[in-house]
Protein backbone atom coordinates (compact mmCIF):
# COMPACT_ATOMS: atom_id res chain seq x y z
CA UNK A 1 0.00 0.00 0.00
CA UNK A 2 1.66 3.23 -0.87
CA UNK A 3 1.15 5.62 2.06
CA UNK A 4 1.91 8.98 3.17
CA UNK A 5 3.90 9.49 6.62
CA UNK A 6 3.54 13.34 7.62
CA UNK A 7 5.45 14.38 10.61
CA UNK A 8 7.14 15.38 12.53
CA UNK A 9 6.11 18.24 14.59
CA UNK A 10 2.72 18.37 13.15
CA UNK A 11 0.42 21.01 14.87
CA UNK A 12 -2.12 18.14 16.63
CA UNK A 13 0.56 15.54 18.35
CA UNK A 14 -1.79 14.33 20.16
CA UNK A 15 -2.37 11.12 18.27
CA UNK A 16 1.33 10.19 17.24
CA UNK A 17 4.08 12.63 16.13
CA UNK A 18 3.78 10.83 12.86
CA UNK A 19 0.46 10.39 11.12
CA UNK A 20 0.02 8.22 8.60
CA UNK A 21 -2.45 8.38 5.41
CA UNK A 22 -2.93 6.12 2.24
CA UNK A 23 -1.42 8.42 -0.49
CA UNK A 24 -5.27 9.32 -1.67
CA UNK A 25 -6.62 10.26 1.80
CA UNK A 26 -7.87 13.47 1.45
CA UNK A 27 -7.16 14.04 4.83
CA UNK A 28 -3.94 13.18 4.27
CA UNK A 29 -3.39 15.22 1.46
CA UNK A 30 -4.91 18.47 3.25
CA UNK A 31 -2.24 17.89 6.38
CA UNK A 32 0.66 17.54 3.92
CA UNK A 33 -0.30 20.32 2.02
CA UNK A 34 -0.47 22.34 5.06
CA UNK A 35 2.56 21.00 7.06
CA UNK A 36 4.67 20.13 3.85
CA UNK A 37 6.04 17.34 5.77
CA UNK A 38 4.93 14.59 4.10
CA UNK A 39 6.69 11.59 2.29
CA UNK A 40 5.21 8.86 -0.65
CA UNK A 41 6.64 5.10 0.54
CA UNK A 42 5.71 1.74 0.13
CA UNK A 43 4.92 -0.36 2.99
CA UNK A 44 2.85 -4.02 3.50
CA UNK A 45 2.83 -3.68 7.08
CA UNK A 46 2.52 -0.95 10.22
CA UNK A 47 6.17 -2.11 10.88
CA UNK A 48 7.31 -1.27 7.35
CA UNK A 49 6.11 2.31 7.91
CA UNK A 50 7.91 2.63 11.90
CA UNK A 51 10.84 1.55 9.73
CA UNK A 52 10.65 4.11 7.41
CA UNK A 53 10.52 6.85 10.32
CA UNK A 54 12.92 5.25 12.76
CA UNK A 55 15.45 2.97 10.69
CA UNK A 56 17.91 5.91 10.98
CA UNK A 57 20.26 4.61 14.02
CA UNK A 58 17.40 5.51 16.38
CA UNK A 59 16.74 1.96 16.84
CA UNK A 60 19.93 0.89 17.08
CA UNK A 61 20.56 3.00 20.02
CA UNK A 62 18.42 0.89 22.12
CA UNK A 63 15.09 3.16 21.68
CA UNK A 64 12.13 0.53 22.23
CA UNK A 65 10.53 -0.87 19.08
CA UNK A 66 7.14 -0.61 21.03
CA UNK A 67 7.94 3.03 21.67
CA UNK A 68 8.47 4.19 18.38
CA UNK A 69 5.44 2.34 17.21
CA UNK A 70 2.88 4.14 19.30
CA UNK A 71 4.70 7.27 18.08
CA UNK A 72 3.00 6.54 14.27
CA UNK A 73 -0.80 7.56 14.10
CA UNK A 74 -1.89 5.53 11.55
CA UNK A 75 -5.42 6.91 10.57
CA UNK A 76 -8.99 4.81 9.76
CA UNK A 77 -8.03 5.06 6.12
CA UNK A 78 -5.00 2.60 6.74
CA UNK A 79 -7.29 0.29 8.73
CA UNK A 80 -6.74 -2.69 6.18
CA UNK A 81 -3.09 -3.06 6.86
CA UNK A 82 -1.23 -5.26 9.20
CA UNK A 83 0.83 -4.85 11.77
CA UNK A 84 3.70 -6.67 11.19
CA UNK A 85 6.42 -7.62 13.20
CA UNK A 86 9.57 -5.92 14.50
CA UNK A 87 12.67 -7.02 12.62
CA UNK A 88 14.58 -9.52 14.52
CA UNK A 89 17.12 -7.22 15.45
CA UNK A 90 14.69 -5.09 17.27
CA UNK A 91 12.85 -7.42 18.88
CA UNK A 92 12.83 -8.31 22.63
CA UNK A 93 13.19 -11.87 23.44
CA UNK A 94 13.34 -13.07 26.88
CA UNK A 95 15.67 -16.32 27.25
CA UNK A 96 14.88 -18.59 30.16
CA UNK A 97 17.88 -20.59 31.48
CA UNK A 98 17.63 -23.54 33.67
CA UNK A 99 20.45 -24.24 35.40
CA UNK A 100 20.77 -27.24 37.68
CA UNK A 101 23.27 -26.74 41.05
CA UNK A 102 26.17 -27.98 39.68
CA UNK A 103 26.12 -25.64 36.68
CA UNK A 104 25.52 -22.71 38.86
CA UNK A 105 28.50 -24.35 41.52
CA UNK A 106 31.16 -24.56 37.95
CA UNK A 107 30.16 -20.95 37.20
CA UNK A 108 31.38 -20.06 40.71
CA UNK A 109 34.64 -22.09 40.72
CA UNK A 110 35.38 -20.27 37.26
CA UNK A 111 37.59 -17.26 38.40
CA UNK A 112 37.32 -15.88 34.65
CA UNK A 113 33.37 -15.68 34.87
CA UNK A 114 32.80 -15.32 38.06
CA UNK A 115 35.62 -11.98 38.31
CA UNK A 116 34.02 -10.16 35.73
CA UNK A 117 30.64 -10.01 37.22
CA UNK A 118 29.83 -6.65 39.24
CA UNK A 119 29.64 -7.20 43.00
CA UNK A 120 25.62 -7.32 42.56
CA UNK A 121 25.69 -9.91 40.25
CA UNK A 122 28.01 -12.36 42.12
CA UNK A 123 25.82 -11.80 45.23
CA UNK A 124 22.74 -12.78 43.22
CA UNK A 125 24.84 -15.73 41.90
CA UNK A 126 25.88 -17.24 45.34
CA UNK A 127 22.44 -16.78 46.73
CA UNK A 128 20.76 -18.32 43.52
CA UNK A 129 23.25 -21.89 43.89
CA UNK A 130 22.82 -21.30 47.97
CA UNK A 131 19.03 -21.83 47.05
CA UNK A 132 19.54 -24.83 44.82
CA UNK A 133 22.23 -26.08 47.24
CA UNK A 134 21.13 -25.67 50.50
CA UNK A 135 25.01 -24.52 50.94
CA UNK A 136 26.68 -21.87 51.81
CA UNK A 137 28.72 -20.34 48.49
Amino acid sequence: MRVNVIGPNLPDQSKGSFHVHKDTCRDGIRLDRMTGMGDIVEVETKADAVLFVYDNGILEEGADWLSCFEDLYFCPCCSDLPDGEAPIEYRRVEVTLELRAADLERILASDEVFDNLDYGAQSELRRAVNELTGGDA
